[in-house]
């Protein structure tokens, strides 16, 4: 809400399920969970970065929707708009695998492609 200039009410939700999916993925996925998150505004995007343990990147899979077993999270971010990626962090932040969980969000427009 306090984005300077603001994402606008359509697109609050939007970010919030992908803040949501983001550290999801990180409580679930990486060791000790995530140990941060950053977001940053730029005139034309908002970045939502988060950081954790894991030098594994995360790949989307098939959704399971029988067993409650997730692989949601990225496809949900993607179809919001989300341009999702991950980027190791240079070793001297990183002495034992650290990753930052990224996705790029366009101010203008809203969800799907």
């Amino acid at each position: 809400h306090r984005t300077r200039p603001a994402l606008g009410p359509e697109r609050d939700d939007d970010v919030l399920l992908i803040v949501s999916e983001l550290v999801t993925n990180a409580v679930r996925h990486a060791p000790g969970g995530p140990s941060a998150l950053t977001l940053t505004t730029t005139a034309d995007t908002l970045d939502i970065a988060v950081t954790d343990h894991s030098c594994v990147p995360p790949a989307p899979r098939v959704p399971d929707l029988i067993d409650g077993t997730g692989g949601m999270g990225l496809h949900i971010a993607d179809d919001l708009g989300a341009r999702v990626f991950t980027e190791p962090l240079p070793r001297k932040v990183r002495p034992r695998g650290l990753r930052r969980g990224a996705a790029r969000v366009r101010r203008a427009g809203g969800g799907g492609r």
